[in-house]
């Protein structure tokens, strides 16, 4: 059992029973304010080290108004610090407010895990500073465009870092760009991914109205990150929808808008389309639909593979991630179709083209099966196991 209470300003989700004080703490920081897949990635990671050992202790530091929604009933302790604002303009340059900074190093100078676990964005200046205390410090380093990974690797203060984790296979890695200097604390662990929970199918398809005869399709803005391309991406859904379902009486949409939208996202109520601004059980949805509408997020594309899930990929235009080139990728190797606009029509047309020829569907099924995917999740928890291991060898 857990409850979440007030603490000096932020909120702590404590375990009610006491903790083993002998566990070695793993403290995961999730600190980039708005996105869902880097919560998604460090629980997933909090909880593989939670299986893989009962001598440690991981915890997440957030920072998002999601957070509270996302973490309902896990049984990871979080703790959520107010969201702040980033200083500069572009993704390399952005930094914590001195205020969030501080914060940041306040709780961590408190509770002194063995062990930092940095999703994508951490505070520079505070690096250093933890090394000099002997805290190991973990950077998990995804793929970006090219010139903003670019710009990352040349940060001096990657050198403090004891392991960069890398959650993608080598070949699908630009790695021409990565410094001699981190080369030897790399480890490509593949991707980061949620597995299929096992939870009673029927019980979700009933949640959703799904019925056997029916075709599904479903459609995921993802984490819903606040931006005008996933603002257009749901337009473009929610008349695709209306279209579909006027045309078709077996043809079922269900529509998850994502948690992140700070503006409601509209869709006109109509039989047969189901919309929700999250689902935990999507893998379920995604085995049982027969086409998939996506953006081109990381989690997905991956999650995509996994599961084999057939359909069309609409890439939106972000600061820092290449959705474009990932969409590419699964339209070469995989047949997936990609629409590079947000037009209603070539959705509905694309849509009515594979509801006719299904065969097409099951095509791309067996090319997506086909592409190699090693989930990283035990990877990356035994190998900051072992850095604990050799932290404490050292003592």
């Amino acid at each position: 059992m857990a409850t979440v209470v007030q603490v000096e300003g932020f909120q702590r989700r404590e375990q009610v029973e006491k903790q083993d004080m002998h566990r070695a703490s793993i403290l995961l920081v999730i600190i980039n304010h708005a996105g869902l897949g880097h919560l998604n990635r460090g629980l997933i990671l909090a909880q593989s080290l939670q299986a893989c050992s009962t001598a440690v202790a991981p915890s997440l530091l957030v920072n998002s108004d999601l957070a509270e929604s996302f973490l309902a009933g896990v049984t990871i302790p979080y703790w959520n610090l107010p969201p702040s604002r980033w200083d500069g303009a572009t993704p390399t340059t952005r930094k914590l407010t001195a205020e969030g900074a501080e914060r940041v190093k306040h709780h961590i100078m408190q509770h002194r895990p063995e062990v930092l676990v940095y999703d994508t964005i951490f505070v520079e200046a505070l690096v250093p500073l933890f090394a000099a205390q002997g805290i190991r410090q973990v950077w998990i380093m995804r793929d970006r465009k090219e010139q903003v990974l670019q710009e990352w690797l040349r940060k001096p203060v990657l050198t403090y870092f004891d392991l960069v984790l890398v959650p993608h296979h080598p070949a699908e890695f630009p790695s021409y760009l990565l410094p001699e200097s981190i080369r030897p604390k790399l480890l490509f662990t593949g991707p980061l991914l949620r597995l299929p929970s096992g939870q009673d199918q029927e019980a979700v398809y009933q949640r959703y109205g799904i019925r056997e005869e029916e075709f599904v399709v479903l459609f995921s803005a993802g984490g819903g990150n606040e931006n005008d391309d996933t603002i257009r991406f749901l337009d473009m859904v929610n008349r695709g929808c209306q279209e579909l379902v006027r045309r078709y009486a077996d043809v079922r949409c269900v529509v998850i808008t994502g948690m992140g939208h700070r503006q409601p996202v509209t869709f006109a109520r109509r039989t047969r389309i189901e919309v929700v601004p999250f689902e935990r059980e999507i893998f379920t949805l995604m085995q049982r639909a027969d086409l998939f509408v996506s953006e081109a997020g990381y989690n997905t594309c991956y999650e995509r593979i996994l599961l084999q899930s057939p359909g069309i990929l609409v890439p939106v235009e972000t600061k820092i991630d290449d959705q474009y080139r990932r969409a590419a990728y699964l339209e070469q190797q995989a047949g997936l179709i990609v629409l590079r606009d947000f037009s209603p029509h070539q959705l509905v047309e694309q849509i009515v083209h594979l509801y006719e020829k299904r065969e097409e569907l099951d095509r791309m099924k067996r090319r997506l099966q086909s592409l190699p995917i090693s989930v990283g999740n035990y990877c990356a928890a035994q190998a900051i196991l072992a850095l604990l291991e050799e932290s404490s060898a050292c003592r």
